[in-house]
């Protein structure tokens, strides 16, 4: 078994346990001969019920495409389901459909040891189905005429968040995600005079020794501020099940506590927890004093809500030392910063990965009238920024085409850094720097930084 599948399998195994529940999205295409081929298929496993109202399927002359919801499943379901994925193929009502070509599949898994805010996930790239005589331009009105109805393709694979087959780097490819068992109850998790209080949540089937809670304080008191957590946590279940894990305890010289929870060797999520009335940067203290534990911030990232992306964008940004402008004109770029030097940088934000091809354009554009309107006043070289809630996996858009476009692209996992080092005071030239770097060196060079 290729060494980043083995890895995926084995950390899901550890991670699933039987009652988790699973959305299935599939894109099938029929060719001219009516031979039916796999394009799109995300599989998502989740430790919570999913609505199964959300169920669909479109069965036209062209394309046959849906969304399944399944709760409780057991283990054996969701190894069989990832075992058909791995290999390039999906099986719905009995029948096998298969990516275009067996000879060209590659699986990444996205590996990054700094994320913040963790799941585990593994995509596999299918060989390039450009030669499939496909109807196109018969999809979009088969969907227009649908139950339910889409206004056509690009409609459908933004409800379905995968990849548009026409506009793709890879035409066909699957994504295979898990989210963790236990998470923080980050609205119940405090910092107050060197006491840290956490609140847990587990699946019901999830054994909590297999837990681990490390925190590491700042300033701390050498190796004091370091400490393994797990055997203070006190857990109760409450009537359907769920585990709820309790910890009340001090910690060392702690103006802010970085929160390390792990599951059975994998790391699930980090976060900083702050004390308010130590903290050092004005700015996130600000927003902390109408958004406690900047639980929406969160929410916004994770949300379905366009706008409230744009918000907390631009919170983000501002904590971290900009000078942060929302736009009203709609043919403006959704946010403009300024840093404390003078340069400025231009940023579109988008929830869906659909979206990225017309945004890169929509950044160029922006970006060139700015920088026009510059000329006259001395000149100055604006930076054009790409915002994206999913993550980087889910973009089908390559590191070459950013490039390209010279747009820098934070994608999930670099918003949520940004925010969970919100506490402290930073140089938002030093983070200009860094978006900079992006299009202008290769990709290890960026990374070495």
């Amino acid at each position: 078994m290729d060494q980043k599948v083995g890895a995926f399998v084995n950390a899901a195994g550890r991670w699933v346990c039987d009652g988790y529940s699973a959305s299935i999205r599939y894109l099938i295409l029929r060719d001219h001969t009516g031979r039916a081929w796999l394009s799109q298929l995300l599989v998502q496993l989740v430790p919570f019920e999913v609505p199964e109202h959300l169920s669909f399927r479109i069965d036209g002359e062209d394309i046959l495409v849906g969304q399944v919801q399944l709760n409780n499943l057991t283990r054996t379901d969701f190894l069989r389901m990832f075992s058909d994925a791995i290999e390039g193929q999906f099986r719905l009502d009995g029948v096998a459909y298969h990516f275009y070509s067996q000879e060209a599949i590659t699986k990444s898994d996205m590996e990054d040891v700094a994320r913040w805010d963790r799941d585990l996930h593994l995509a596999i790239h299918g060989a390039d189905s450009s030669r499939l005589n496909v109807a196109y331009g018969r999809i979009e009105n088969q969907l227009r005429e649908a139950v339910p109805p889409f206004d056509g393709l690009h409609d459908l694979v933004t409800w379905l968040e995968v990849a548009n087959p026409t506009t793709a780097q890879h035409s066909s490819g699957a994504v295979l995600r898990v989210s963790p068992p236990v998470e923080l109850a980050l609205s119940n998790c405090t910092l107050h005079q060197n006491f840290l209080t956490l609140k847990l949540l587990a699946h019901r089937n999830v054994e909590v020794s297999k837990i681990g809670i490390a925190v590491r304080t700042i300033p701390g008191q050498g190796l004091e501020g370091r400490q393994q957590l797990s055997s203070r946590v006190n857990w109760e279940k409450t009537a359907d099940g769920t585990q709820v894990g309790h910890l009340h305890t001090e910690v060392v010289n702690a103006q802010a506590v970085l929160i390390m929870l792990v599951l059975s060797g994998e790391a699930v999520k980090r976060t900083w927890i702050i004390d308010p009335e130590k903290a050092d940067n004005k700015r996130m203290i600000a927003t902390r004093a109408y958004d406690q534990n900047l639980n929406q911030v969160y929410k916004a990232i994770d949300g379905t809500d366009s706008k409230r992306l744009e918000s907390a964008i631009s919170s983000i940004l501002f904590m971290r030392g900009f000078a942060s402008s929302p736009q009203v004109e709609t043919e403006a770029p959704d946010i403009i910063v300024v840093t404390p030097s003078g340069r400025l940088a231009v940023i579109e934000s988008t929830l869906k990965t659909s979206d990225v091809p017309s945004k890169l354009g929509k950044l160029v554009h922006r970006r060139n009238v700015l920088n026009q309107a510059l000329q006259s006043a001395g000149g100055g070289d604006v930076l054009a920024v790409l915002a994206c809630a999913a993550s980087r996996d889910q973009i089908a858009s390559t590191d070459e085409q950013f490039r390209q476009y010279r747009v820098a692209l934070l994608d999930r996992t670099e918003l949520l850094e940004l925010l969970g080092q919100s506490v402290f005071p930073t140089n938002a030239d030093a983070i200009f720097d860094s978006w900079l770097r992006k299009i202008t060196e290769e990709p290890d060079a960026v990374r070495q930084t």
